[in-house]
C-alpha cells in the first residue's frame, strides 16, 4: 500500500501468522500407501549427483529337502551358476533339480545299467557328465535329459570322480581300478594312455584353471600332478594326509593346490614344485583355502570356494550322521548339521551347502554362521 497511514503494522502481521498456524491451515499433504513418499528435507545442491540407494537385499532361498530317489543318494552338486543341482542315486538314475525352489526339473534319468556314484556340470552348465559302477561314463544334455555321448568304456572298475576341463572339452575320470583316465568329451576317445601310480582307489580328480594340468586324490592317502596334455607325472606321490583324500583342487591363480582328507584335515601345496605349505590342519591364514570353484560331486569333505569353510562329516555311533562346518581362520566348529550323509558341496557362492544322503534325500541349506 502506498498510503502509510494504511499499511498494517508488525504486530498485525505477527498476529495474523500465528493465528494461521495455530488452525493448521498450513499443513503436509497425507499420502496413501500406493504412492511415492517424496522427502521434505532440502538437499542442496551439488556438481556431484547424490547415488541412488541400494535396493533391499533379497531374501536368501529357504532351506530343502529334495525327494525323489528310491534308494542311496551318493552324490550331489551345484551347476556352475548355482541355479541348478544334479544328484546321482543307488537306483541307477540321476535327478536334475531347481536349486532355488526345489523342485524337480528332469529326471529321474536312467541310462546307466548300476548304481550311479559321481557327476560334474560341464563349465557353461549346458552338459552333466556321469560316472557309474557299471564301469561307463555318460554324457547328458542339462536342458534335455538326453544322453549326448557315451558310454565312454575303458575303466576296469567303478567310476567315483568326473571333472570337465575348463573348456569343455575334456572328462577326467578316476576309478576304483586305481586309475585316471582323459577322455574327449565329445567322442569318448581315450586322449593319453591310462595315468597309473595309484595303490588304491581314486576318489577325486580336478583341472587347473587353464586346463593344463589334473590332481588327484587317492584312498592311498596321495595326491598326484598330471599333465594333461601327455599324461606324464609332473609332481608325486605327495605325502602328508592320514586319511584318503576325497578332495582337491586348484587355487584361482593355480599356484597352489588345497587338498582335505576324510579327517577334515586340509594341506595346501605348491603346485609349481609340489611341496607341502601348509597342514594337514583345519586351521589355516584367512585367504589361504580360496580354491576354484569345480561344479563336480565331492565325496565326505569339502572347502568352499571362498576358503572360509571346511566341511566333514562325522561318524556318530555306526553312521556318518552329523555334518561339521569348521571356520578355517580359526580352526573351531562354526555349526554342524544332523545328516546321513555321503557327499558334502558347496554353492558357487559358499553360501549354500549340499549334501547327498543314504536316507535317500539332498538337502540345502544356508549358511548362516
Amino acid at each position: 500500500m502506498k498510503d502509510p497511514k494504511r499499511r498494517p503494522t508488525a504486530g498485525t502481521v505477527c498476529d495474523t501468522l500465528t493465528h494461521l498456524l495455530s488452525t493448521n491451515i498450513i499443513s503436509q499433504p497425507t499420502l496413501s500407501p500406493t504412492h511415492p513418499v517424496i522427502s521434505s528435507q532440502f538437499t542442496p545442491r551439488s556438481h556431484a549427483s547424490t547415488p541412488a540407494s541400494p535396493p533391499p537385499p533379497s531374501l536368501p532361498p529357504p532351506n530343502l529337502t529334495l525327494q525323489g530317489h528310491t534308494n542311496n543318494v551318493w552324490c550331489a552338486t551345484f551347476s556352475p551358476d548355482g541355479r541348478y543341482i544334479v544328484s546321482v542315486s543307488h537306483d541307477k538314475t540321476l535327478i536334475i533339480w531347481d536349486a532355488q525352489t526345489g523342485d524337480r526339473a528332469l529326471g529321474p534319468l536312467k541310462r546307466h545299467t548300476d548304481a550311479v556314484l559321481c557327476a560334474a556340470f560341464s563349465p557353461d552348465g549346458r552338459q552333466i557328465a556321469s560316472g557309474s559302477r557299471d564301469k561307463t561314463i555318460l554324457v547328458w544334455g542339462a536342458a534335455t535329459g538326453q544322453v549326448v555321448a557315451g558310454p565312454f568304456e575303458g575303466h576296469t572298475d567303478s567310476v567315483w570322480s568326473v571333472c570337465f576341463s575348463p573348456d569343455g572339452k575334456q572328462i577326467v575320470s578316476g576309478s576304483y581300478d586305481k586309475t585316471v583316465r582323459v577322455w574327449d568329451a565329445r567322442t569318448g576317445d581315450l586322449l593319453v594312455d591310462p595315468l597309473t601310480g595309484h595303490t588304491d582307489y581314486v576318489i577325486t580328480v580336478n583341472f587347473s584353471r587353464d586346463g593344463n594340468r589334473i590332481v588327484s586324490g587317492s584312498r592311498d592317502q596321495t595326491l598326484r600332478i598330471w599333465d594333461a596334455k601327455s599324461g606324464g607325472l609332473i609332481h608325486g606321490p605327495l605325502q602328508g594326509h592320514e586319511f584318503g583324500i576325497p578332495f582337491a583342487a586348484f587355487s584361482p591363480d593355480g599356484k597352489r593346490i588345497i587338498s582335505a582328507s576324510y579327517s577334515g584335515g586340509v594341506c595346501v601345496w605348491d603346485a609349481r614344485t609340489g611341496v607341502l605349505v601348509s597342514g594337514p590342519s583345519k586351521r589355516h591364514a584367512e585367504g589361504i583355502l580360496a580354491v576354484v570353484f569345480t561344479p563336480n560331486s565331492t565325496w565326505g569333505c569339502a572347502v568352499s570356494p571362498d576358503g572360509k569353510w571346511i566341511a566333514t562329516r562325522k561318524m556318530v555311533g555306526n553312521s556318518w550322521n552329523v555334518v561339521e562346518v569348521w571356520d578355517s581362520k580359526t580352526g573351531q566348529v562354526a555349526g554342524t548339521f544332523s545328516d546321513h550323509i555321503y557327499s558334502i558341496t558347496f554353492s558357487p557362492d559358499s553360501k549354500r551347502i549340499l549334501t547327498a544322503s543314504y536316507d535317500k534325500t539332498i538337502r540345502v541349506r544356508n549358511i548362516n554362521f
